[in-house]
C-alpha cells in the first residue's frame, strides 16, 4: 500500500509525506547506529542509564523501520538517500575533471604565447571559463580561496 502519488515523485520539492518518510528513515539510521554504540559503551563502563538509554534508541530505530515497511515507504526513502549522494560525488567529480581540462587548455594556450600561432582572446576565454566553474562549485572555490590566503 503505497502513498506516494505519481506526481509526488517528479517533483522538485518535497511533498510532507515524503519529509515525514525521510525524517523516519534518519531516526531509523541514527536509532540503531546509536543504540548499539550506546549498549556498547554501556557494557564496557557498566552503567545502566546507558544501557537503557541504548535500548530506547535501538526500540525508536526499530519502530520507525516497521513503520516505513508497513507503509511501504523504506524502499522510497533510501532511494531518496542513495540519490542524493551519487549525484553529490558526480557533480563534485565532473566539475573537478572540467576544472582539470581548462587547467590543461590553459597551459597549452600558455606553451604558445610569443608564437605566431597564439590567440590572447582563447586564453581569456579559458580564464573565464576556469573562473565560472571555481565560481559555481562551493568546494572549488573554498580551495582557491584558501591558495589565495596563502600565497
Amino acid at each position: 500500500m503505497k502513498t506516494v502519488r505519481p506526481d509526488e515523485e517528479d517533483s522538485p520539492f518535497n511533498s510532507p509525506a515524503q519529509m515525514l518518510a525521510r525524517a523516519a528513515f534518519l531516526l531509523r539510521l541514527g536509532g540503531l547506529t546509536g543504540g548499539v554504540v550506546l549498549l556498547g559503551v554501556a557494557l564496557v563502563s557498566q552503567q545502566a542509564a546507558l544501557a537503557i538509554a541504548g535500548g530506547l534508541a535501538l526500540a525508536a530505530g526499530g519502530a520507525s523501520h516497521e513503520w516505513l515497511r508497513r507503509h511501504g515507504r523504506l524502499a522510497s526513502a533510501a532511494e531518496g538517500f542513495d540519490r542524493y549522494a551519487v549525484m553529490t560525488d558526480m557533480a563534485d567529480d565532473t566539475h573537478l575533471a572540467q576544472l582539470m581540462n581548462l587547467l590543461h587548455e590553459w597551459d597549452a594556450l600558455e606553451r604558445r604565447r610569443g608564437l605566431a600561432g597564439f590567440d590572447p582572446w582563447a586564453l581569456q576565454a579559458t580564464r573565464n571559463d576556469i573562473h565560472a566553474l571555481v565560481a559555481s562549485d562551493p568546494a572549488l572555490d573554498r580551495l582557491f580561496r584558501a591558495h589565495d590566503r596563502a600565497a
